[in-house]
């Protein structure tokens, strides 16, 4: 630790930086603007005096601390203010009327007195609002680039200054689409990430490709809710819309260097609202609907419901919120279902000098996964028919909880002090894991995932503002970081001799520590708002129970170059990162395959991958966006569960359950019945080295209330080098298995007058993953020993899988100012099979209808 310090100190010592500055900056922000002799001209509360020091923060921020600062309360909508936009508020004695005025310079709205301490920002001509405007302002440039982001930087930037391709998805925009599953809000916004479709009955989601693979079947990002790390990502499944402001991408190792080892893939963060209500005054939303979800197996169709409850109250300068919502879905397949209940809950005060927000949401989520109905008939053996009622299902269910809060202090315009604390928790109980070729309807290895993790995050930072010299512009950051996790794990290891179908005989019950310590250093710099520059580095430690205990250097350098013309800008930018995952982490933990799979992990290197991203991006204001980037990444140890054969009984389980499991790829090996002597095992062993290249493309462009997106991305994953003691399946040269090589997706949306409606299309095109019928076949049958099961023989399973389309579609209508009618209509085309496997059944197609109050 000692020595991670000393480094972070020297590395400082020699830096000289910048945070991004912006155009008014460089008019207005170099001194404080002096206007005490002005205030007589507004009236009460207008006319008091402010003192602000607030550079490059978004005008959200900006507005809430002259409010507080001013000792009002702003009442607006946010629709016609540009919220996340960066601004310049550095003012001495200036009258907060003057301050408001430039703040919402070229903004169509202007400051109207409404009570002795309220304003409200009314609407009024885009005209009368830019006429006496002397010179162009931020409003007037690529409003997209303008907006400030917190996932680019220690403490938060403006998107134009951050090297990444970084995507911004809005929550009011998934609120307009009902768009609530993690696939469903990822695939149809940032390319080169795409989460499969899941069963509702599965516990945890499955990341097909985040630029390729990073893992071998667990490929995933850090997620991180309001900067508070998530102890198991993959538990991430849904939002909850209406708590969150917006979701922040980055796709690739660059993100490594500021959230240290697991980001290896990405990171995600989740930002809550904390946005008060006009007047300050409780207000509340509610949300009911329901409909039916379709099925061949079940001609009638089955009840699906959603209900949520969202309370608001406060301003900007102090709010809270809190949101519950329960969902159910009824038996698609025989004998499944799955109850879902959230409670969310924020708040948030900002003071002059300080800004304390705090989150909290807790998850209970039950469901029941049986065995997938389509293998009931495999090598016509009727033990492999779906058990009566009672008997298939294995009754999953997982508790989930997230606490924690940040604070900023400011400290006039030259420091700025963030610390975050939080922890995150849950319990899971027979979830389903996956990465196995094996699906097997008599041994369920569902109950394969028990156990609880809790973790601790605290990150302190630093940025010191070094100011502006002939056009250039200096910062550094130094933040320290600590988490810590403590894992309870119950792991099935092997079947008792007496044992019935499907039921472990022994369990493996264990308990470990691990935890992560880093230093981050960082700096940026900016030459006229238009060259920007930055370098990072974090030295990390990472401690565990005996089998983790190791220093990582991970490094990110990135440059970009911003070229304005008006409204529209061009962005270059290119930049390198590298990630670290180690060999044991929560996630693996909750799907170890096994006794032997335990075993080897000590002996595992750790997954790592760095690589190279370089992109143009096109924007006309927030109208018109146009984004390309290219690829190219090695990651290498990357580890796999390999079959081996194992006689008598011994460790491994099934698969776990098409229907309601995860893609119908289980955690456990499979055999015939559980005492024949015949059994699957399986080790963990480092693949190799794998290469990720390809290029993602996206757009958007908007007008007259009409909207329309696109993604796409061309991923070729593929095997460059074979581990030495490797035994698998691949070959050099094979593509990864899972990993589409194409994803497609577009959606349009409309909102004009009382009536608001989208439709979201998407596609995954072509990738290799095993035949799952025709293995569960071969497990099934007497003639195919063990030995026929594992190593090259398993390529003889391997099929192409062309992919399937999905359409959904959502439509509402304001039959008053209140209260609205909303239906919602999923998977349109009824494709209940196709991906990720031909064992995995989904809903088919699902009509929903419901009402939107407010009041």
């Amino acid at each position: 630790m000692t020595r991670s310090i000393h480094l972070a100190s020297l590395f400082l010592s020699l830096a000289w930086a910048a945070q991004p500055s912006m155009a008014r900056a460089q008019a207005s922000c170099p001194g404080a603007t002096s206007e005490a002799a002005t205030a007589r001209r507004w009236p009460a509360p207008l006319d008091r005096l402010i003192t602000m020091h607030e550079r490059e923060v978004s005008l959200r921020d900006a507005l809430d601390r002259l409010a507080a600062a001013a000792r009002v309360r702003l009442a607006y909508s946010a629709d016609l203010l540009p919220l996340d936009r960066r601004v310049c508020a550095v003012y001495r004695s200036v009258a907060a009327g003057t301050a408001l005025t430039e703040l919402l310079d070229g903004v169509a709205v202007e400051p109207v007195v409404a009570d002795s301490d309220r304003v409200v920002l009314a609407p009024t001509s885009a005209t009368k609002a830019t006429a006496n405007a002397p010179a162009p302002t931020l409003t007037q440039r690529a409003g997209v680039l303008e907006r400030v982001v917190v996932t680019g930087t220690v403490n938060g930037s403006a998107q134009r200054a951050v090297p990444v391709a970084l995507d911004v998805i809005d929550g009011r925009e998934l609120q307009r689409r009902d768009a609530h599953s993690l696939s469903n809000v990822l695939n149809g916004a940032v390319p080169g990430v795409w989460v499969w479709e899941q069963s509702p009955s599965s516990l945890l989601a499955s990341y097909a490709s985040i630029r390729g693979a990073s893992s071998f079947g667990l490929s995933y990002p850090k997620v991180y809710v309001d900067g508070i790390e998530v102890a198991n990502s993959l538990l991430v499944t849904t939002l909850d819309v209406e708590s969150v402001d917006h979701v922040e991408v980055i796709r690739g190792p660059q993100g490594a260097a500021l959230y240290g080892a697991d980001a290896i893939s990405g990171v995600v963060n989740i930002v809550t609202r904390h946005d008060g209500v006009d007047g300050g005054a409780p207000r509340a939303e509610l949300r009911t609907g329901a409909g039916m979800a379709g099925s061949i197996y079940a001609p009638s169709g089955v009840l699906t419901q959603r209900h949520s409850l969202m309370v608001r109250a406060g301003s900007g300068v102090g709010s809270a919120s809190l949101g519950l919502s329960a969902s159910t879905l009824g038996d698609f397949i025989p004998d499944a279902y799955d109850h879902r209940f959230t409670v969310t809950g924020s708040g948030r005060h900002v003071g002059r000098v300080a800004i304390v927000s705090g989150t909290a949401r807790f998850l209970a989520e039950d469901a029941a996964s049986p065995p997938s109905p389509v293998l009931a008939n495999v090598a016509g053996d009727d033990s492999l028919a779906t058990p009566s009622p009672g008997d298939s299902a294995v009754h999953q269910s997982v508790r989930q909880y997230t606490l924690g809060g940040t604070a900023t202090v400011r400290q006039r315009d030259r420091w700025t002090h963030t610390a975050v604390i939080g922890v995150d928790g849950y319990s899971l109980n027979d979830a389903s894991a996956f990465g196995t070729p094996f699906t097997s309807a008599a041994d369920s290895a569902l109950r394969a995932a028990r156990g609880s993790a809790v973790r601790g995050t605290a990150r302190l930072s630093s940025v010191a503002q070094l100011g502006t010299w002939n056009r250039l512009a200096g910062a550094a950051t130094l933040a320290l970081e600590h988490s810590a996790v403590r894992e309870a794990n119950r792991l099935p290891t092997t079947f008792g001799p007496d044992s019935p179908p499907g039921e472990y005989g022994v369990t493996e019950r264990t308990t470990r520590s691990r935890s992560n310590t880093g230093v981050i250093g960082q700096v940026n710099g900016s030459f006229r708002d238009a060259l920007f520059l930055s370098y990072g580095v974090r030295f990390e430690h990472s401690a565990g129970s005996a089998d983790i205990d190791r220093n990582s250097t991970l490094p990110m350098l990135g440059a970009a170059f911003v070229q304005d013309f008006g409204r529209a800008a061009v962005k270059f930018r290119v930049a390198y990162g590298k990630g670290i995952r180690p060999a044991a982490t929560t996630i693996r933990t909750t799907s170890w395959m096994g006794e032997r799979g335990s075993e080897g992990a000590p002996n595992l290197a750790p997954e790592e991958q760095s690589g190279v991203e370089a992109g143009v991006d096109l924007l006309v204001g927030r109208v018109l966006g146009f984004h390309v980037t290219r690829f190219d990444q090695l990651a290498s140890g990357l580890i796999q569960p390999v079959a081996v054969s194992s006689s008598g009984p011994g460790p491994g389980g099934g698969g776990g359950g098409g229907g309601g499991g995860s893609g119908g790829s289980g955690p456990g090996g499979s055999g015939g019945g559980p005492n024949d002597g015949r059994r699957i095992a399986y080790e963990l062993q480092n693949v190799g080295e794998i290469t990720n290249r390809g290029w993602e493309v996206s757009g958007s462009a908007g007008a007259h209330g009409l909207t329309v997106s696109t993604a796409y991305a061309i991923v070729d994953s593929r095997v460059r080098r074979l581990a030495e003691r490797y035994t698998g399946d691949l070959r050099a040269g094979d593509r990864m298995l899972a990993v589409p090589e194409r994803t497609l997706s577009a959606t349009a949306s409309y909102a004009r007058g009382p009536w608001s409606a989208s439709v979201t299309g998407s596609r995954a095109f072509d990738w290799v993953n095993y035949d799952r019928i025709a293995l569960a076949d071969a497990v099934e049958s007497p003639d195919r020993p063990p030995r026929d099961l594992v190593g090259d023989q398993l390529r003889t399973f391997w099929r192409l899988y062309p992919g399937v389309n999905r359409l959904r579609a959502n439509v509402s209508f304001d039959l008053r100012r209140a209260l609205s009618l909303v239906a919602t209509a999923d998977n349109l085309l009824n494709h209940q099979f196709g991906e990720p496997d031909n064992v995995t059944v989904l809903p088919g197609r699902t009509i929903a209808g419901g009402l939107r109050a407010r009041f």
